[in-house]
C-alpha cells in the first residue's frame, strides 16, 4: 500500500462505513415469500428489467394473481444505489458471472481469451448493476427492429411508451403512469467533446449529452420505479432465490414450472423474462429448441424451434486512453476525498451521484464513441478478465490516484457478428458471442478509433493538453499509428471488450429462426411468452436496457 493510500485509509473507511449503515437503515427491499401458492393467473420467470415492469403492470388488475420468480435475491443496496460504484457488483453474488467461450477472432489479451459477461442476478437484474446510461429510444427504431409490432403511433397505441418516455411524435395527451427520471451529465469534459465535434464540422457526426437513469442521486431501475411501489398489493407474490429448471407442458401448452423444491402452475400464461442467456437456457432444458441438438442431449422435443439460442449479438468496443493536463477528469484522489464522500451522503450530489459516462459521439456510419472517466486497476482488472499486462499497457496510470485522464470507448452500433447460447453435454449453458467474426465489425471499430483520434487532436482537446495513448501491445508488431490498419486491427482483436449488451437469442419475427411472434408468443406453443432482451432481433443503436423496459410495457398491454 502506498503512502497516499495510507493517508486516506482511515477517513475513507469511516465515510464508507457511514454510507453502508445508512443504506442498511433506509433499505426498502421487497418482501419475498417463503412458500408460493399452488397456482397463479400469471407467472413471470426472472425479476430483471422486464420482469419488474411486468409484475407491476399485471398486478395492477386486482383479479390477476401474479407470481414473480427470481433466481437471486436482493441486490446489495449500497453498491447498487450509488451510481459510480456499479463495478463492485460484478463477479459478486449479484452477478451470474458468466464467461464466454474462448474467442477465435478476438479477446487475445484476455484470460483464456474469454470475455466476462456480467448479468445481474437478483431483483432488478442487469438494471441494478449497469452504468445507468439512458440512450434515447425512438419509435422508428422499435418499428424497424420488431417487424412493426408497434403499429402506428396514434393516441390509442402510444400510451405504453409514454409510461416510460415523453411522447415525441404522438398526439396522445395521456400522462405517464410512471416517469423515467433522467439526470443530465454536466462535466466540463463533455462540453469539450461538444466543442470538438462542432470544430470537425461533419454533419454525419453528432454530439449527445450523456443522460443517466438517476433520481435524487441514486440509481433508478425498474426495480425501484415499478416493483417497489407494487409491494403492498396482496395479489403480487415474489419468490426469491429460486431457479426454475424446467417448463411443464401439457398438449403443447405451458401449464407450470419445475424448480428444486417443487412445482407451480399457471392458470393463464407463463412469461419468461430471464434474459438473453438464461431464457434460451431454460427453453432448451424444457425441450424447446433445435430437435437435432436436443436429441443429442437426451432432451425430449416439445417444439422444434432451431432459432432458440442463435442470433446472439452484442456491442463491442475498443478502450482508448487519453492523457489530459487540465484538472477536468475523475480521479481516484477526487473520488476518495472526504468532502466528496460526505457531499454525496448529505446532499446526493457530486461524483458518486454520477455515471462514469460523460458524453457520446455518434456517426451515421454506425459507430460511436463514449467518453468515460479513468478506470482504477482494481477492481476493474479482476472483473474484466483482462490479462494484467494487456490492461496495464492499454490503460496506463490506472494505478495512479491523481493522474488526469479519460477513456474513449470506440465501438460499432450495428455489429454483424452473431454468436449463440447452447447447452453442453452436462446441460450447462455455453455462451459464444463470436466477437469480430465478421470483418465489417473490425472495419467499423477502426473507423471509430480514427474518429476518436481526430477528436482528441482537435483544438478543443489540445487546449486542455490532451494526448492519445498508442498501446504497445505484445504481438502487435506494427508501426504504432492510428493510420496503420494492421496495427489497429491487431490491438482491436486483442483488447476490445464487451459492452454487456447481449441480446437476440429468442428473436421476434416470422422467419425460419424466429422464436416468438409479434405478440411475444413462442411459436407453435400455447400459454408461453418471452419478454426480455432476447427477443430483440437486431442490435439497437446502444444501451438496450431502456428498450427492454419499453418492450415490457408494451407486452403488459397485450396481457391485461
Amino acid at each position: 500500500m502506498n503512502n497516499l493510500s495510507k493517508k486516506y485509509l482511515i477517513p475513507i473507511t469511516i465515510a464508507l462505513s457511514s454510507l453502508s449503515v445508512y443504506y442498511l437503515w433506509k433499505s426498502t427491499d421487497v418482501s419475498c415469500i417463503s412458500y408460493p401458492n399452488a397456482s397463479y393467473t400469471y407467472i413471470i420467470v426472472g425479476g430483471g428489467t422486464a420482469g419488474c415492469v411486468l409484475a407491476s403492470r399485471l398486478s395492477e388488475n386486482p383479479h390477476n394473481r401474479v407470481l414473480l420468480i427470481e433466481a437471486g435475491g436482493h441486490i446489495n443496496n449500497f453498491y447498487s444505489s450509488i451510481p459510480s460504484l456499479f463495478v463492485f457488483l460484478q463477479k459478486s453474488k449479484d452477478d451470474w458471472s458468466y464467461d464466454s467461450t474462448s474467442q477465435k477472432w478476438s479477446s487475445f489479451g484476455f484470460k483464456q481469451k474469454k470475455q466476462a459477461l456480467a448479468r445481474g442476478k437478483g431483483l432488478g437484474g442487469s438494471g441494478e448493476i449497469n452504468c445507468v446510461i439512458y440512450n434515447g429510444i425512438h419509435r422508428d427504431t422499435l418499428n424497424n427492429n420488431f417487424s412493426n409490432f408497434i403499429r402506428g403511433c396514434g393516441p390509442e397505441t402510444c400510451h405504453y411508451l409514454d409510461k416510460l418516455i415523453p411522447p415525441q411524435h404522438c398526439t396522445t395527451t395521456r400522462k405517464p403512469h410512471f416517469p423515467l427520471y433522467l439526470k443530465r451529465s454536466s462535466p466540463k469534459l463533455g462540453e469539450v467533446a461538444k466543442q470538438a465535434v462542432e470544430e470537425l464540422g461533419d454533419p454525419s457526426i453528432r454530439y449527445h449529452e450523456a443522460l443517466s437513469t438517476i433520481f435524487k442521486g441514486e440509481r433508478w431501475s425498474t426495480y425501484r420505479s415499478h416493483l417497489i411501489p407494487a409491494i403492498g398489493r396482496p395479489n403480487l407474490h415474489i419468490l426469491c432465490n429460486v431457479e426454475v429448471v424446467k417448463i411443464i407442458f401439457e398438449n403443447r401448452k405451458a401449464i407450470g414450472l419445475q424448480y428444486l423444491d417443487g412445482t407451480i402452475y399457471s392458470e393463464k400464461e407463463i412469461i419468461i423474462s430471464a434474459g438473453s442467456i438464461n431464457t434460451p437456457k431454460l427453453l432448451l432444458a424444457s425441450g424447446v429448441g433445435n430437435k437435432t441438438e436436443l436429441d443429442k442431449l437426451g432432451i425430449s422435443t416439445i417444439a422444434n424451434l432451431p432459432g432458440v439460442g442463435l442470433n446472439l449479438h452484442d456491442h463491442f468496443s475498443m478502450p482508448i486512453y487519453v492523457h489530459i493536463q487540465a484538472p477536468l477528469s475523475v480521479t481516484m484522489l477526487k473520488m476518495l476525498n472526504l468532502k466528496e464522500i460526505f457531499n454525496y451522503l448529505v446532499y446526493r450530489e457530486g461524483l458518486y451521484a454520477s455515471s462514469p459516462v460523460m458524453a457520446i459521439v455518434k456517426s451515421r456510419r454506425s459507430y460511436n464513441i463514449m467518453f468515460a472517466g479513468s478506470t482504477p486497476e482494481e477492481p476493474f482488472l479482476s472483473v474484466s478478465n483482462y490479462l494484467p499486462q494487456t490492461f496495464r499497457t492499454l490503460l496506463p496510470f490506472s494505478n495512479s490516484f491523481s493522474k488526469e485522464g479519460m477513456i474513449l470507448l470506440a465501438g460499432c452500433r450495428k455489429p454483424k457478428s452473431r454468436g449463440f447460447v447452447k447447452l453442453d453435454v452436462n446441460k450447462e449453458v455455453v455462451v459464444d458471442p463470436q466477437y469480430l467474426q465478421h470483418e465489417d465489425d473490425v472495419r467499423c471499430i477502426q473507423e471509430a478509433v480514427v474518429l476518436a483520434s481526430k477528436i482528441v487532436n482537435s483544438t478543443a482537446f489540445q487546449n486542455i493538453g490532451a494526448s492519445i495513448h498508442l498501446p504497445e501491445i505484445e504481438n502487435c508488431n506494427y508501426t504504432r499509428s492510428f493510420e496503420n490498419e494492421k496495427y489497429l486491427e491487431c490491438i482491436i482483436r486483442t483488447s476490445a471488450i464487451t459492452s454487456y449488451h447481449q441480446a437476440g437469442t429468442c428473436a421476434m419475427g416470422k422467419h425460419a429462426l424466429a422464436v416468438v411472434d409479434d405478440y411475444f408468443r413462442v411459436h407453435n406453443l400455447k400459454g408461453l411468452r418471452v419478454v426480455d432482451g432476447s427477443v430483440i432481433p437486431k442490435p439497437l443503436n446502444n444501451f438496450p436496457n431502456t428498450a427492454v423496459a419499453v418492450i415490457a410495457e408494451y407486452a403488459a398491454t397485450l396481457l391485461t
